[in-house]
């Protein structure tokens, strides 16, 4: 029988996004009921936002099911329009992609793409955590410890690099460690917590375009974001997490 008390704890929960179209909301977790003592496992739970209830489409982490396969899923992004899930797996540095049943649900097992290994080649990722998909089906990454974000399209089936942006340091269009990444038409939005900054590129090249925030210590400005943590990005707006 399945355990809802264990079904309804969050351990670490890491990324979040909402099919809006079939009422779902995808929340992925770092950690699945604790670990079950793996180092690294996780799980990506699917609530049913129209009823308020879950929607369990196999049974939860602990048995043979989708989510007790992931390690460390940072985040995932819906491409309502091809009706696709796409996760991040900060640990084995790829990107899963499944396809979303009429329901909403995800079958298990069910991958259909993979894109990247561990390396600092092209659509290749060191710890990736963040990522986003636009209107268009391309897809947005924070490659965490490459220090760059990485834009991929997929064509026939397959990956192919738009584009890379970013190198290590503090300077302007530099990156320590970016984390969280959002895009509307325009922009694509990156913060990165160690540098205390949120960067901004222009969405079709790539190129650096602003950024705010102080990685100075003696900046007593105002633009300091001492405890930054993930953004979200619409066409008006840019709603950004600082814990202070």
């Amino acid at each position: 029988a399945t355990n809802l008390a264990s079904w309804l704890l969050f351990h670490f929960p890491s990324g979040v996004d909402v099919h809006n179209e079939k009422g779902k909301l995808y929340i992925s977790g770092w950690l699945s009921d604790g670990g079950g003592g793996i180092f690294g496992a996780g799980n990506v739970k699917i609530w049913n936002m129209s009823q308020r209830n879950f929607s369990i489409p196999v049974p939860p982490a602990g048995e043979q099911t989708l989510y007790a396969n992931f390690r460390w899923p940072a985040d995932l992004a819906v491409d309502e329009s091809r009706d696709k899930l796409y996760v991040v797996e900060s640990l084995n540095n790829r990107i899963i992609r499944y396809p979303i049943q009429s329901n909403g649900d995800v079958i298990v097992n069910s991958g259909d793409l993979i894109i990247g290994s561990f390396g600092l080649g092209n659509l290749q990722f060191n710890y990736p955590q963040g990522i986003d998909v636009d209107e268009l089906g391309e897809i947005y990454v924070a490659d965490t410890r490459n220090h760059r974000i990485q834009k991929i399209g997929v064509v026939n089936n397959n990956a192919v690099l738009r584009w890379q942006s970013g190198s290590l340091g503090n300077g302007r269009g530099s990156m320590i460690l970016p984390y969280s990444i959002s895009v509307n038409s325009r922009h694509v939005f990156v913060s990165d917590p160690h540098a205390k900054k949120v960067l901004i590129f222009d969405r079709e090249s790539g190129k650096f375009a602003y950024e705010f925030g102080s990685y100075n210590l003696s900046d007593n400005s105002g633009r300091k974001l001492n405890k930054l943590g993930g953004l979200v990005a619409d066409e008006n707006s840019l709603y950004v997490y600082n814990n202070e």
